[in-house]
């Protein structure tokens, strides 16, 4: 146990001292921070920039109506002329920056239409938005004048409501854009540190420090040792990260955008808590497999293609969960991913906000992962036993084997 301890106590440290973790964990917050201070970096472009638009109704087409116009937050100041103004006046207002743009009204045959004056450089909002919050000011007023009913009235501008419903009588599962944000970046700090490990044992082996450890430490002990270590690194940096993001949130989120991809309401605590279980887990599942291949090889240029198929088994367990949780969470096929252990870390924690996840299926996807994890770890001391001395080419499938059966 001594020998384990100095194991991971020396790997923290090392990995702690280097630059590289304290330049990703800064530009990671720092990533945070911006992100969180998007809308009101957007908000204040807005407001420095000329927001000020001309309407000429020199007919009086609107019959005043128009000044409900500023009352709709459409994030335009709008000033409404009634007199008749030349071509010239409106283009050199403009011109002026007076105005970002003008809208003047006329009326032919009973028909209603507008011309839309921009400046020549084409900066300006879409017109698109003006003529249908135009229109329903005027079909407004135009209905106003028919002496209807409150409830004739009603009925006339009345939007039809729904509700979604599921056959199991629970409410339909929302897509959350934190949701897919967040179980992307699952995915991502358990493969990132998950494949550290290779790499570090391979390195360790071409620099021939593998062989000092070996006379002095028993091999499970520095498998278990420095994968532990990787992983508590990486949880370190993963809290810090999210203290960080929760701190930002309050101070510049909550209460103070209505901009819906930073709505974090469906992520309950439960969810943060169960997300950092699943993280540990599916870290050491896919860890132990990471270790097990760096130990068979000899060159560091062959890390990548040893390590294709421990890849290729996360990145298929990552889409299977990833996509039956956005767009199926209370199937079956969300259950199965559910229960799968190389599938499960991208699945349940986020699954358990899109829907309602029973307690036996939280239960018995943490037991099979954690047997899946045992029966892993297991199979790789035995295989790292034997093959941590191994250099040249990489080993194949077969070898590995007959090293697992020897051990």
């Amino acid at each position: 146990m001594r020998e384990f301890k100095t194991i991971l106590s020396y790997t923290m440290k090392e990995r702690m001292r280097k630059k590289s973790f304290v330049v990703v964990t800064v530009i990671m917050c720092l990533l945070v921070l911006v992100m969180l201070n998007i809308p009101k970096i957007v908000s204040n472009a807005q407001s420095k920039s000329n927001t000020d638009i001309l309407i000429v109704d020199s007919t009086n087409i609107f019959e005043g109506s128009l000044s409900a116009l500023n009352s709709m937050n459409l994030g335009y100041n709008f000033t409404v002329v009634n007199n008749s103004m030349s071509e010239d006046d409106i283009n050199a207002k403009i011109n002026n920056k007076d105005y970002v743009s003008a809208i003047v009204f006329s009326n032919t045959d009973s028909k209603v239409s507008f011309d839309y004056i921009i400046s020549s450089n084409g900066n300006s909002p879409d017109v698109s938005t003006f003529q249908t919050v135009l229109s329903q000011v005027y079909h407004g007023l135009e209905i106003s004048k028919l002496n209807l009913s409150p409830d004739q009235l009603s009925k006339l501008t009345a939007n039809i409501t729904y509700n979604v419903k599921t056959t199991n009588g629970e409410a339909a599962p929302q897509i959350s854009i934190p949701i897919i944000v967040l179980s992307i970046l699952l995915f991502f700090a358990i493969y990132f540190f998950a494949f550290q490990v290779s790499a570090s044992i391979t390195q360790e082996k071409t620099s021939k420090v593998m062989e000092t450890l070996i006379t002095s430490t028993k091999p499970r002990y520095i498998i278990l040792g420095k994968t532990i270590a990787v992983g508590l690194v990486g949880l370190i940096q993963l809290i810090i990260v999210t203290i960080v993001a929760i701190l930002g949130y309050q101070a510049f989120v909550a209460g103070q955008s209505t901009i819906s991809i930073l709505d974090f309401s469906q992520i309950k605590p439960i969810v943060i808590v169960m997300a950092f279980v699943y993280f540990i887990l599916g870290y050491t599942l896919f860890a132990f497999l990471y270790a097990m291949v760096g130990s068979t090889v000899g060159k560091p240029e062959d890390v990548q293609s040893a390590n294709m198929p421990v890849s290729f088994l996360g990145v298929f367990g990552f889409y299977f969960g990833y996509f039956t949780m956005i767009f199926s969470p209370a199937s079956g096929a969300g259950t199965v991913a559910s229960l799968i252990p190389f599938s499960a870390p991208f699945n349940m924690p986020f699954r358990m906000a899109m829907a309602s996840v029973p307690v036996w299926q939280i239960v018995a996807s943490i037991v099979i992962l954690l047997a899946t994890i045992v029966l892993v770890i297991n199979i790789s001391i035995r295989i790292y036993s034997g093959a941590v001395l191994h250099y040249g080419s990489k080993m194949s499938i077969k070898d590995m084997f007959r090293l697992y059966k020897q051990k």
